[in-house]
């Protein structure tokens, strides 16, 4: 009786240790499992593979591509995501800038713009006209956005007021640079999705030492079909901004220092706060740091050379990609000219003049 006892104490020990063994085998697996899902993926030399995968698998009828890109130059070049900003200034200003993030990671974010706007007067009413190109390219897509905008600016007592307008067009295209993949379902050429019409509205208001603008980029969320085949189209969101400046004259002779915010919230949905300032010396040099919460920490420097003006920033990658690149570059150059758009009148002082 006493040895049929201890077998069964000692068959219920082992089925114990086995299932401990198990499950503490099991966790180990998953947790290797995690490990090279990890190594190798760090280890693909184009991110575009993995993209695309991704992309190929979870579309589904009603595509939402990428919102607008995240600049850190934001506080100099606001006509890309504000209309209103097309006047409320001196002098016209033509722009353009590059953008890579994530350096040394094959696929990664590539932006290009090109901004022109100009201020002029009718009738002594103060309006603006902006023209702006950019390309924003991810992986295997490219996202081509062209518009043309207005805007109107009305002298309060101590203030004015801005709201503008821009019409043009977004469209997508993909072009597979993968290689081994065999799967009908996979994409290998290039594919283009059809232009789409695009507006964007905007509002600002400015006082002599501070300023705040309110703009709404795809208002009416455009989609660029026939990508992949006629039944999938990709739906551009809606995007949201608030931005805002302060200049404020420090006790330091010629030296100015600029706080700025900008929140920017796709579709209502969690929103991106970023925040910073930059010092202006002698209207001459300027340098500042910048903060995107959980997402870039960043430095940035730049000249004012007469009409010209230069601008660098650097920023330092937060997000979980920190480890596996280099951060993000941008560089941007303006040119500031006059137009004269008053017309003078003639006088004459015989009528044959006038036939």
């Amino acid at each position: 009786m006493k040895t049929l006892y201890l077998d069964k104490i000692k068959n219920f020990a082992q089925k114990i240790i086995i299932k401990k063994f198990t499950f503490a085998f099991l966790v180990n697996e998953i947790l290797l499992c995690i490990k090279n899902i990890r190594y190798y993926f760090c280890k693909f030399e184009s991110m575009k593979w993995v993209l695309s995968i991704v992309f190929v698998c979870l579309y589904t009828k009603a595509l939402y591509a990428q919102h607008d890109s995240q600049i850190g130059s934001y506080a100099f070049n606001q006509v890309m995501f504000n209309p209103a900003y097309a006047g409320g200034a001196k002098r016209s200003e033509a722009t353009i800038l590059q953008r890579s993030q994530f350096i040394g990671f094959a696929g990664a974010p590539s932006v290009w713009n090109i901004a022109i706007k100009t201020p002029f007067e009718i009738e002594g009413l103060e309006q603006g006209a902006a023209f702006t190109l950019s390309s924003d390219r991810i992986g295997a897509f490219n996202k081509l956005h062209f518009a043309m905008g207005y805007a109107y600016w009305h002298k309060l007592q101590d203030a004015k007021i801005g709201a503008g307008v821009s019409l043009g067009a977004v469209s997508y295209t993909m072009t597979p640079t993968w290689e081994g993949i065999v799967d009908e379902a996979i994409p290998t050429q290039k594919e283009s999705a059809s232009a789409a019409f695009d507006v964007n509205v905007g509002l600002c208001y400015q006082r002599q030492n501070w300023s705040v603008g309110l703009s709404c980029t795809h208002v009416n969320q455009p989609q660029t079909l026939k990508l992949l085949s006629e039944d999938y189209g990709l739906t551009v969101q809606r995007t949201f901004y608030l931005n805002g400046e302060y200049r404020w004259q420090t006790p330091i002779e010629d030296l100015w220092f600029n706080p700025t915010a900008m929140v920017m919230m796709v579709s209502l949905l969690r929103p991106q706060l970023g925040i910073g300032g930059y010092a202006v010396y002698r209207e001459q040099y300027w340098g500042g740091l910048s903060y995107r919460i959980g997402d870039a920490v960043g430095i940035m420097a730049g000249l004012f050379i007469k009409s010209l003006k230069f601008g660098l920033v650097y920023e330092y990658s937060l997000s979980k990609f920190a480890g596996y690149n280099g951060g993000n570059t941008e560089i941007f150059a303006s040119y500031m000219f006059d137009i004269n758009w008053s017309r003078k009148k003639k006088h004459y002082k015989s009528l044959r003049f006038l036939k």
